[in-house]
């Protein structure tokens, strides 16, 4: 992601400075941004499962949700612009 991110990074930039004349050169500073937060499993009835007694030991294991995340990454890239 870190690499994607970088190549979109530059082509946006790219893109802006030939929308003046202009070409880009070289990067000149890359700050990786600390956005890494993961999303945490939503267990159902985990409560209800807690307060059962142990005799429940043959019964099905609870249902877990799953669900598609979306991954982001940010980086702020400064360009050489010539």
């Amino acid at each position: 992601m870190k690499i994607k991110a970088l190549q979109a990074a530059k082509a946006k930039a790219t893109y802006l400075v030939e929308a003046i004349g202009d070409k880009l050169a070289g990067v000149i500073d890359i700050q990786e941004l600390n956005n890494e937060s993961y999303p945490q499993p939503m267990y159902r009835n985990v409560m209800m499962m807690k307060s059962e007694s142990a005799d429940m030991a043959g019964a099905p294991a609870p249902e877990i949700d799953f669900k598609k995340i979306k991954l982001t990454y940010t980086m702020n890239t400064v360009f050489e612009i010539r």
